[in-house]
């Protein structure tokens, strides 16, 4: 997760804020510790919810559109077919 947190940093997103915020006092080697921290309880709140990672300066469009092909948390075929669909791909079904 550290590997992961070194790469999160170099992103512009809210863990190089965090990171930068907090790099002030502390050492850089506990920050990236600390980062990678949150990064593991952002993914355990999304895989146990559910739900998909969006940064607030994105728009909820991109959500709304794969939230339409799932269905409790689970993509169905349709779903997939839909989204390969929207891609440019030729889908058939094999029967």
């Amino acid at each position: 997760m550290v590997e992961v947190a070194h790469v999160a940093v170099r992103m512009d997103c809210r863990f190089k804020h965090m990171f930068w915020r907090i790099a002030v006092n502390k050492g850089k080697k506990v920050v990236y510790v600390a980062v990678a921290r949150k990064l593991l309880t952002v993914v355990w709140h999304l895989l146990v919810n559910g739900e998909f990672y969006v940064e607030e300066k994105f728009s909820k469009a991109t959500v709304s559109a794969r939230s339409k092909c799932v269905g409790s948390g689970v993509l169905t075929l349709d779903g997939m077919a839909a989204i390969l669909k929207r891609a440019g791909y030729t889908v058939s079904a094999n029967g």
